[in-house]
């Protein structure tokens, strides 16, 4: 089957995949083939197989990024890929300044 994700949750290394019937379909990190989980995005189409499970409903296997597919239909090139996380992004502001990273700001005692 194909769709592409509409939801990411980060915290759990899951996310759901809108099917190109309509349904949402459930997948996890680990079913990822050729791509890593925290770099896949919203709106990246895919290929996967879909696992009827009558316990928790439909989810995806076998989960495979199709990145030329995503970058035809926003428009993008690669060289437009943003390093900021997609929640970021929308706030103009690098992922290490939404964590309160201060690493570089700490000086040592002297």
């Amino acid at each position: 089957m194909t769709g592409w994700i509409t939801r990411i949750v980060r915290a759990r290394a899951c996310g759901f995949i809108r099917a190109a019937d309509g349904q949402d379909v459930f997948f996890h990190a680990s079913e990822l083939v050729n791509a890593k989980f925290n770099d896949i995005t919203d709106d990246l189409a895919v290929e996967f197989t879909l696992v009827r499970d009558d316990v928790s409903g439909p989810r995806a296997a076998q989960v495979r990024v199709d990145r030329r597919d995503a970058m035809r239909d926003t428009g993008r090139t690669s060289s437009d890929a943003s390093p900021l996380s997609a929640p970021d992004r929308r706030r103009g502001r690098p992922a290490s300044a939404v964590r309160g990273d201060n690493r570089a700001r700490r000086s040592t005692p002297q």
